[in-house]
């Protein structure tokens, strides 16, 4: 399997409709217009690193996910319950983590068949206004193990 196929299946599963994504992007998110509004929720894939060892190569992947925070000028004494604040950042947090567990369980399944490996263990990072645009979100890193075919073919 080819780092392109692997971006392949990430990509095809981030627009699947159990994940729904509206954006998937690929290479630095400096490079991503998120100034725009439409393309909310994204999935921005970054790749990490790949390593060679004996007879395979491990694929690390960043995927964050990305949407928007609503903010009310409400003042937060005001807040009947104020744990919850003045915006939606808990509830943005919650849906693009469940998300990835969606997305992370299909990519699973998806790989399995081919006979691929995910690492069993996945960090999940949150970063709340790390973005000029107020945004919020998730960074996941997976680390996807596949047969090294140059190795395994005798190539050179």
């Amino acid at each position: 399997m080819t780092y392109y196929q692997i971006t392949e299946i990430l990509h095809d599963t981030l627009t699947d409709s159990r994940v729904d994504f509206t954006t998937i992007t690929h290479g630095s998110i400096e490079d991503v217009d998120l100034a725009r509004q439409t393309i909310f929720p994204l999935a921005h894939i970054t790749p990490s690193t790949a390593t060679l060892a004996d007879k395979t190569i491990s694929f690390s992947m960043n995927v964050a996910a990305l949407d928007i925070v609503d903010y009310n000028k409400n003042n937060l004494r005001d807040e009947i319950n104020p744990f919850y604040g003045t915006d939606n950042k808990i509830d943005v947090l919650s849906d693009l983590i469940t998300r990835l567990q969606i997305a992370v369980d299909i990519i699973r399944r998806k790989l399995a068949d081919r006979n691929v490996a995910i690492e069993t263990s996945i960090t999940n990072t949150p970063f709340v206004d790390r973005f000029e645009n107020l945004l919020a979100g998730w960074e996941t890193t997976l680390t996807i193990i596949v047969p090294n075919s140059a190795v395994n073919q005798g190539a050179c």
